[in-house]
């Protein structure tokens, strides 16, 4: 059985629980980042790491990119994550992208089928009304109660 190669260029919190979560479910994981002392968050895993840059090529291939089923961007620089989609898809062929992107308006930019956003501000949205569906409501903690 192959084991599922994901790479996850950013290691911040979203990067690292991405990571966490993939590397216990038995993923082969490699997580870049350009400090040293952002894969300290990473406490459940058992993968890979790398400093460096991920919008520069020749590290890209050093990762394995051309063997990876699976990108995660997940950098706080919007741009830096729709370059880097394009070139992990156009010059890597990697089929399953994943994109962290802070301006909603920045997924206008992606039009490849593989490449799917990941926006906060939306999935925040998403979550308020399905909380509100449920009869979500605070109470005087700031918690929820039915």
């Amino acid at each position: 059985m192959n084991r599922q190669q994901a790479i996850i260029i950013g290691a911040g919190k979203l990067g690292c629980q991405i990571a966490n979560d993939l590397s216990k479910s038995g993923a082969n994981v490699t997580v870049l980042d350009m400090k040293k002392e952002a894969f300290e968050r990473l406490n459940e895993f058992s993968g890979f790491t790398k400093v460096g840059d991920g919008a520069n090529a020749s590290i890209l291939r050093e990762l394995g990119l051309t063997e990876s089923s699976t990108l995660v961007l997940t950098t706080q620089e919007d741009n830096v994550n729709l370059f880097i989609a394009d070139v992990a898809q156009l010059l890597f062929g990697v089929q399953d992208i994943y994109v962290r992107l802070a301006d909603k308006n920045k997924t206008k930019l992606i039009t490849s089928e593989n490449i799917h956003p990941i926006c906060p501000f939306l999935l925040s949205i998403s979550y308020f009304h399905s909380l509100r569906e449920k009869g979500y409501q605070p109470d005087e903690s700031g918690r929820g109660r039915r």
